[in-house]
């Protein structure tokens, strides 16, 4: 696939999580043969995220519903020095991060190929249960009274009763392709900003039916790149192409 480059990439943060399995058990020393074997590209200080989920118990005759709060497996983070690329590990999780501004796609892939061999040279997992790319645009507008269908393909619907005119919005949806992939876009206004700013949100997961082999991984990796830059493309409008390379 051809990818078109922009001057001014939207790109806020791009991110690839890789899930394992069959990982070796994870003890204290895993962080600090990370910490060493990915020191010359993230010699920032490294620290810990943790993870809380969230799960909504349906309610029932017996009761109302719920909302419980489930603390998850804390994430270390390796930053470079200025914070803006950085590498998160747990047990069987890898996750690469590269925050604006966006060195291309050649740059990001062999973030993530390093950061792959590293995790399997210290943990040897069997293989990848679940692999997704995701890139967060943020996209400003300016000027006054904005359509932003001019702008956008993914407008929420509009409700025949209510007013056209919308003050904030979130949209999200799903699909999902003929092998079982699903591509989640998220398209809502930010509030706050100074000017009329726009979240493009493309995350896209593939959970194989069997451990995918390591040696498969960045190839798939390009794929669901590939059908990333396909929906972007597919959303934008030539106006906000127009805005990119500007």
């Amino acid at each position: 696939m051809i990818r078109r480059q922009y001057k001014n990439p939207p790109i806020e943060e791009a991110l690839c999580e890789l899930r394992f399995q069959g990982s070796a058990e994870w003890d204290l020393s895993a962080p600090a043969q990370f910490q060493e074997r990915l020191r010359s590209t993230y010699g920032g200080k490294p620290r810990t995220q943790n993870v809380v989920a969230t799960n909504v118990m349906a309610g029932s005759p017996q009761g109302p519903a719920a909302l419980a709060v489930i603390q998850g497996q804390a994430k270390l983070q390796f930053p470079d020095a200025d914070g803006k690329r950085l590498v998160s590990v747990a047990p069987d999780l890898l996750s690469v991060h590269v925050l604006r501004p966006y060195g291309g796609w050649e740059d990001f892939h062999q973030r993530i190929a390093d950061a792959l061999a590293a995790y399997e040279a210290i943990l040897h997992p069997s293989g990848a249960v679940r692999l997704g790319v995701r890139y967060i645009n943020r996209v400003a507008i300016r000027g006054e009274n904005i359509n932003l269908r001019s702008y956008f393909l993914c407008e929420p619907p509009q409700v025949e009763g209510l007013p056209a005119s919308l003050a904030s919005f979130v949209h999200r949806v799903e699909h999902v392709y003929e092998d079982g992939a699903r591509i989640f876009v998220t398209y809502a206004s930010i509030d706050g900003a100074a000017s009329p700013e726009f979240l493009l949100d493309l995350d896209v997961i593939l959970d194989p039916s069997a451990p995918l082999p390591l040696d498969k991984v960045m190839a798939t990796v390009d794929e669901l790149r590939d059908r990333e830059r396909t929906a972007f493309e597919a959303i934008i409008t030539s106006k906000s192409r127009e805005l990119f390379d500007a």
